[in-house]
């Protein structure tokens, strides 16, 4: 269920980010029609608005995707921390976590959805 939850998560970031392409260049059409005609400025204003609320849909999308990732750590019990956070900076910590995921993933977690496209927005 967790894995089926991802996949679709990151199907709705991918549907967002496309999205997010099409009000941009629709704002970029109008933005030029506004140069040649002063009275479509309303149209300018309502494809910016537009093309935010893609971004913010896009990005809303990439949170839930991160979520989703999230939860299914949680539901097999894996714990990114090491035994001992105490003697390490952020850095380091950052490195040990990310290594820990890596060898996880590469053992325990193989599907055609790679966790690598849910890092990157």
């Amino acid at each position: 269920v967790g894995v089926q939850r991802y996949g679709l998560a990151l199907f709705e970031l991918e549907f967002a980010e496309e999205s997010l392409r099409v009000d941009q260049r629709l704002l970029s059409f109008a933005q030029a029609a506004a140069k040649t005609q002063f009275d479509s400025e309303l149209e300018v204003i309502r494809n910016e608005a537009r093309a935010l609320l893609a971004e913010y849909q896009r990005y809303a999308s990439y949170s839930s995707a991160q979520a989703a990732w999230g939860r299914l750590y949680n539901s097999v019990g894996l714990d990114v921390l090491p035994q001992s956070i105490d003697k390490y900076d952020i850095k380091s910590l950052s490195s040990s976590m990310e290594q820990t995921m890596a060898e996880w993933q590469s053992l325990t977690f193989q599907t055609s959805i790679g966790p690598e496209s849910a890092t990157k927005p």
